[in-house]
């Protein structure tokens, strides 16, 4: 349809075609369908121009396609220069990036601020706990010496440290009381009498390396010392051992019941050397016997595999062969020391490796009736999964039993021992004594 146009210049005649939405829609869907290189082909088949000229599909389709492969559109690269660090974009919402070197980090408090209860003037106040520390109330400051409460001159089982201070005055600091390992900063702390003493959660003095480590060191000294002399009273004790076997080799030819196979008759003789309160209690044993024998010179409560190591040992070689000398040739048996379990298989196996001794496959209760005598280890525990402490026995010809505990010096009847680490405990016999 023609139509034209005036103005005062001149007319321009126009025409209106209605467009092919058929055809133009086929070729776009056979792009969107299968690509520009389905479409080329389309073009290629048509042959020559002459005939892409005829048919009108054809043109329509390369009409199509031109219209669609169009030039892609130049973006302009971001000029770095316009921007700084730290900046934002022009006219960005998003916030501007961290300058590390125009900002800094939130440091934590090194020296933080804690509260100190004073009992003398009835009043709570905040310090700086570089200040508390550092004053001269403060327990840890101004002792100059350390002694030691003992037990007795023979075995030095120490009860207590006691610091003396610049003014003369004693601090005295039991030593079950040392936590050697914990790292936890004080709670609170107070001060009476004119001393400050850190406090745990449970109102406890904190005595550890990050409230006392003056006390702590003094600590430690203290027990190297101990293990030093206990080493010359070991040599003294190795002796007085050698004439009991004398003694022990002569009896035996009147009364051989008295001496016999196992090493009962000899060790109470060894554990009447009692040290009370000289070892840290753990795992295994309670410590309520309030001896230790010299099996057990290191003072442990969970090196139980250790100490009847040394007592077989003991029997065998006729003569002292302490859980030290046991852990220093063979290896560590105490838990806490090695970090391991106490299992049943692997008790065995150090028994045997250590002794030269194997046990039974057959486990026995020690109250059961017709037990074959000789010496026995026996197990305590809720089961042989779950076992906690093992000791030294023996059955005797006329049915009697002795258990003895070489960590901490002490007998057990059967119906204790049981009642304490459980119905699970099992016995197992010595072979080749």
């Amino acid at each position: 349809m023609r139509k034209q146009l005036s103005s005062g210049f001149r007319t321009v005649r126009t025409e209106h075609r209605p467009g092919r939405v058929g055809i133009e829609s086929l070729a776009l869907s056979l792009q969107r369908a299968a690509g520009n290189r389905a479409v080329s082909s389309l073009l290629g088949g048509a042959g020559s121009p002459h005939e892409l000229a005829r048919d009108p599909r054809l043109r329509a389709v390369a009409a199509a396609t031109a219209s669609v492969q169009r030039a892609p559109t130049r973006v302009g690269f971001i000029d770095p220069s316009q921007y700084e660090r730290g900046d934002k974009p022009p006219g960005s919402k998003e916030p501007a990036t961290m300058d590390p070197s125009a900002g800094s980090l939130p440091l934590a408090d090194l020296d933080p601020k804690v509260a100190v209860d004073d009992d003398d003037k009835q009043e709570c106040t905040l310090k700086p706990r570089s200040l508390v520390h550092g004053s001269p109330s403060y327990i840890d400051n101004g002792l100059v010496s350390v002694g030691a409460d003992i037990t007795d001159v023979w075995t030095i089982g120490i009860q207590a440290l006691v610091f003396k201070t610049k003014a003369g005055s004693d601090v005295r600091v039991p030593l079950e009381a040392i936590d050697f390992d914990e790292t936890t900063p004080p709670a609170r702390y107070v001060t009476r009498g004119g001393v400050t003493y850190p406090l745990r959660a449970d109102g406890s003095i904190a005595y550890n390396q990050m409230s006392t480590p003056t006390i702590l060191r003094g600590a430690l000294m203290k027990l190297q010392q101990q293990e030093q002399l206990r080493g010359e009273r070991l040599e003294i004790a190795q002796v007085v051992m050698a004439f009991q076997f004398v003694l022990a080799n002569l009896a035996s030819a009147v009364a051989p019941d008295h001496i016999a196979a196992s090493f009962e008759g000899v060790a109470p003789q060894v554990a009447k050397l009692e040290r009370v309160g000289g070892a840290r209690a753990g795992i295994g044993a309670s410590g309520k016997g309030g001896k230790e024998a010299w099996f057990n010179p290191r003072g442990l409560r969970d090196n139980c595999v250790g100490g009847v190591c040394s007592v077989i040992k003991t029997s065998s070689d006729r003569k002292l062969v302490t859980e030290a000398e046991i852990a220093q040739k063979f290896g560590e048996t105490s838990r806490k020391l090695s970090g391991k379990s106490l299992n049943l298989a692997k008790a065995r196996e150090f028994i045997r490796k250590s002794t030269g001794k194997t046990l039974s496959d057959t486990a026995v209760t020690l109250d059961q009736k017709g037990l074959q005598p000789g010496a026995y280890v026996a197990f305590g525990g809720q089961s042989t999964a779950t076992l906690e402490h093992v000791v030294y026995a023996t059955v005797k010809a006329d049915g009697r039993v002795v258990i003895y505990d070489p960590q901490i010096a002490t007998k057990w009847s059967w119906f204790r021992f049981v009642g304490r680490y459980g119905r699970g405990s099992r016995a197992y016999r010595i072979l080749n004594e």
